[in-house]
């Protein structure tokens, strides 16, 4: 048998084997670092072709086969995205939401994945976050300007989704209906990331275990409360001409730091100031859960709660 047939056949039959060990709901796992072996497959296979040992050439030829099947398995676990349900339909509440499209977006969560991203790209809106899932996310969304579309990619232990609006256009005169509500589900360790534009942003954090917020915005009212189930917190905040409020837990301690001097900008109880860009709880030290807010852009004022 030539080395030819015996690389497909390998690799057909080691393919094939992980794909049907997948569907019959078989865990299987992730070997990141072969996906950078993959010239040694050409190598082995080269190798194959050139020596005269008939039986060593087939066993090279078989390895490579197997060897690039796990690759090509890999590869897919990696860069699939998982299905994801978005169904439209029009809504006739008023004139003024004659046009707009009602969506539900669902990420779907297998149980695996300890970690979980989420990536949300507008512009003008309602922003909300306050409810839990069963599944990964969820999404329901009603605009008159544009429609959402989701993309999920696991990566090792971590979900990737990114959710991001197509096909924007904004009429002048046009009355803006956008309202975004988002649910996620309480399980895994969310790092969320949000770059959108004039909005108003309220997000209930609190019963999810949130370690890093990135908010970017312009021109928008932001609200965040924040929880106590992860031991740290870092919160980016870049929102230019914005006003924050911020709700943090009382038994954890807060430090914000910024680059410019926003101490006339600040309405908090509870903090002290140590210089010009530095302010701290004075249970920072001592707290076993802390949460660290870094302001990276100028923004009109922000209000800090402790509950």
């Amino acid at each position: 048998m030539k080395p030819g047939s015996i690389f497909f056949g390998s690799f057909l039959i080691v393919l094939g084997g992980l794909f049907l060990v997948k569907n019959l709901g078989i865990e299987t796992t992730s070997i990141d670092s072969l996906t950078k072996l993959w010239p040694l497959i050409l190598i082995v296979l080269g190798v194959s072709y050139l020596i005269s040992n008939e039986v060593i050439a087939r066993v090279l030829s078989a390895v490579s086969g197997v060897l690039g099947g796990v690759i090509v398995w890999t590869l897919f676990q990696q860069f699939t995205p998982s299905k994801v349900f978005s169904f439209n339909y029009p809504s006739s509440s008023s004139q003024a939401d004659s046009v707009a499209q009602v969506q539900s977006l669902i990420a779907f969560y297998d149980g695996k994945a300890s970690r979980a991203r989420c990536k949300l790209e507008a512009s003008v809106g309602e922003f909300i976050l306050n409810d839990t899932t069963s599944h990964l996310l969820k999404v329901e969304a009603k605009s008159n300007f544009g429609i959402y579309e989701l993309r999920q990619v696991r990566k090792g232990d971590t979900e990737d989704v990114v959710i991001e609006m197509q096909d924007a256009e904004v009429t002048l005169g046009q009355k803006v209906t956008n309202k975004f509500t988002l649910a996620l589900n309480p399980n895994p360790i969310w790092n969320i990331q949000t770059d959108i534009g004039a909005a108003k942003v309220d997000f209930d954090l609190s019963s999810f275990q949130v370690q890093h917020i990135n908010i970017e915005s312009g021109a928008a009212s932001v609200k965040l409360k924040i929880g106590s189930r992860c031991d740290s917190v870092r919160l980016d905040l870049s929102a230019a001409a914005s006003t924050l409020k911020l709700l943090v837990p009382k038994e954890s301690g807060c430090q914000i730091v910024s680059e410019d001097d926003f101490s006339s900008k600040i309405n908090a109880s509870g903090f002290t100031k140590h210089d010009k860009s530095l302010l701290r709880t004075k249970n920072f030290e001592d707290a076993p859960k802390k949460i660290y807010i870094v302001l990276e852009s100028g923004f009109s004022n922000l209000n800090i709660e402790r509950y």
